[in-house]
């Protein structure tokens, strides 16, 4: 239903990412301002977006979302690396976000730190460290937590 919701911004071309995403999940209070989306298949973001949505070009595979009805979201695992790899400080909202996130993710903070492993370089160490934040664990294996914005 929340993705039925987005249909009047997302249509059939975008697909929901980021805290909008985790809305979809039930992870989330609200969607976030703006809405984030990506595009598809490699599609330049509009030069003009609709009013309250914010459009990305990410390398998506289909493998990253799912489709529900008309609408995609990302799958709750490319939630929680697209929120954990976010180049800016996460809002309260993102953590609680990630936490529910990785409550429901199958294997875990292992299993997310291996999917964060298998994922691109780029803020690797800032996700490496959120997760290890968030979950107050030694998730093993990487040099120390380095803050935001080090990378």
């Amino acid at each position: 239903m929340r993705l039925a919701a987005l249909a009047p911004w997302l249509g059939e071309k975008y697909v929901a990412i980021g805290l909008t995403a985790a809305w979809v999940w039930g992870t989330a209070r609200h969607p976030g301002s703006p809405l984030r989306c990506s595009t598809i298949g490699r599609r330049r973001p509009p030069a003009n977006p609709a009013p309250g949505i914010a459009v990305h070009e990410h390398s998506l595979t289909p493998d990253d979302f799912i489709r529900i009805g008309d609408g995609r979201v990302t799958t709750r695992t490319r939630t929680l690396c697209d929120l954990l790899r976010s180049p800016t400080p996460l809002t309260h909202a993102e953590r609680v976000a990630c936490r529910l996130l990785l409550l429901q993710h199958p294997g875990g903070t292992p299993a997310m730190r291996a999917a964060l492993d298998a994922g691109g370089r780029r803020y690797r160490r800032i996700a490496t460290a959120r997760l290890h934040e968030l979950t107050g664990c030694d998730i093993g294996g990487s040099a120390p937590a380095r803050a935001p914005g080090s990378d």
